[in-house]
């Protein structure tokens, strides 16, 4: 919207000060029939910046001489009538264009839109606060929401105390139920400040509470990130690392490749299809070798044999004649050998009677 201004070289009876090149700023709100308050408040300002306030109340009469201080004010109560329906729907305006000054604008807009004492326009506002709560707004946006709604409680419904005692008890209890108010409608992640603030005698006042709240939240956004936030950060890294991408990400380098397979992240030198996979036994190894290697191990514990067996080689093994010995030991051993494993300690027992 375009500012709207007027010159004014001289001052006149009617009380209007000097100006020149008067400028009044455009107003951000728009009269839609709904916000009245916030719609005033701003007009109020702008206007009353300027030293116009007299227009709106009507305390700034106009001069009854016909001459230049008559003009000058005529000519600054246009400007305001103005500004006034130029903020205003253009449905709205509509209604007040034909009304002679600004002041009577400036009435006929209070008693028709401001709802002073009404409960309808009360019970709205307190459905509103309680159906209010942080979600994705930040700490000072929600605050900021519900402050909002507070003083438009406290401009429809004012309270009027009979004493100073009466007056102090309504300001703290009002206290109590805003700071109920504005815990109640935090996320989860401050329920350990906001049992803090619940266990704190007495319970701080709201502009109190919200500092605490308010700091808690900077620390957390400077310190570190939040649970959720952490949580997939290390879900992201895992699926990089086994997706074979992460040197292209953090390094931006492509990795090595294998010039015997084809395939990435190792070289010929460790490469498995090449030299095996570890632990493995190597290609050209002897089986039969790794066999008879293992025949010549200990016997273990388990041979299979029965007690009255291995009495009987003990025997055998202990008489000096080793000739006729070894033979009869080696032909009782493959004999009566139950099984693979008796035979192979059959071997072993032949080779130390023969020995002895």
């Amino acid at each position: 919207m375009a500012s709207t201004g007027s010159t004014l070289t001289s001052d006149y009876s009617g009380g209007l000060p000097y100006r020149e090149s008067v400028t009044i700023p455009p107003c951000p709100v728009k009269l839609d029939g709904t916000n009245y308050l916030v719609w005033s408040r701003a007009c109020k300002f702008a206007i009353g910046s300027r030293g116009y306030k007299g227009f709106l109340t009507g305390d700034t009469t106009k001069p009854i001489e016909v001459g230049p201080s008559q003009e000058k004010w005529e000519t600054t109560d246009y400007l305001l009538m103005s500004y006034l329906t130029s903020s205003m729907d253009s449905v709205i305006s509509r209604g007040y264009m034909l009304l002679d000054t600004a002041a009577a604008i400036w009435k006929t807009t209070e008693t028709t839109y401001s709802h002073v004492g009404s409960k309808t326009q009360r019970y709205e506002i307190r459905k509103k606060i309680r159906e209010t709560t942080q979600k994705e707004l930040s700490v000072s946006q929600y605050y900021s929401t519900l402050k909002a709604l507070w003083h438009e409680l406290d401009f429809y419904g004012k309270y009027t105390a009979a004493c100073s005692t009466d007056f102090t008890f309504y300001t703290s209890w009002e206290n109590e139920i805003r700071v109920y108010d504005f815990l109640g409608g935090l996320n989860m992640d401050f329920d350990q400040i906001r049992a803090h603030i619940l266990s704190t005698d007495p319970l701080p006042s709201l502009e109190s509470a919200f500092s605490i709240v308010h700091s808690e939240d900077i620390r957390r956004s400077a310190m570190h990130q939040s649970p959720s936030q952490e949580r997939s950060a290390l879900y992201s890294g895992n699926t990089n690392q086994r997706g074979g991408s992460t040197d292209r990400i953090h390094t931006g380098k492509s990795p090595a490749i294998c010039d015997y397979c084809g395939k990435e992240r190792h070289t010929r030198e460790k490469c498995w299809k090449l030299h095996g996979r570890p632990g493995a036994p190597r290609k050209g190894i002897n089986k039969t070798g790794s066999a008879n290697q293992i025949t010549t191990e200990s016997c273990p514990t388990d041979t299979g044999f029965s007690a009255e067996q291995l009495n009987t080689l003990r025997s055998l093994i202990s008489q000096k004649d080793t000739s006729s010995s070894s033979s009869t030991a080696v032909s009782a051993m493959q004999f009566s050998g139950p099984s693979t494993s008796g035979t192979v300690c059959g071997s072993s027992y032949a080779s130390v009677a023969s020995t002895s």
